[in-house]
């Protein structure tokens, strides 16, 4: 699995280039806002939403962003991983 950063998203491709998921945020200042976790039905069941968020997590804290998660997927992903809690946006 493959994990890129882009303009207000990070996409999942498997290795022949396919999509398999997104994370999408809109961007305030030094704050990401998670608005959309997404993972295509082939890929559903194995993680990959959940890595999607600790992707943009390791990602944030590299560059001193916050997150602020909005979609219930990114909120539940918070709130079960007590280590995210040092990007939560206040």
């Amino acid at each position: 699995m493959t994990y890129k950063l882009e303009e207000n998203r990070i996409l999942a491709t498997d290795e022949y280039g396919t999509e398999l998921g997104e994370l999408n945020f809109t961007q305030n200042g030094d704050e990401w806002i998670i608005t959309h976790v997404g993972v295509s039905i082939a890929a559903r069941r194995r993680g990959l939403g959940g890595t999607l968020v600790e992707k943009a997590v390791q990602y944030a804290r590299d560059r001193h962003k916050k997150i602020t998660p909005l979609c219930s997927f990114a909120v539940s992903e918070f709130a079960n991983n007590p280590s995210y809690k040092s990007v939560l946006a206040e």
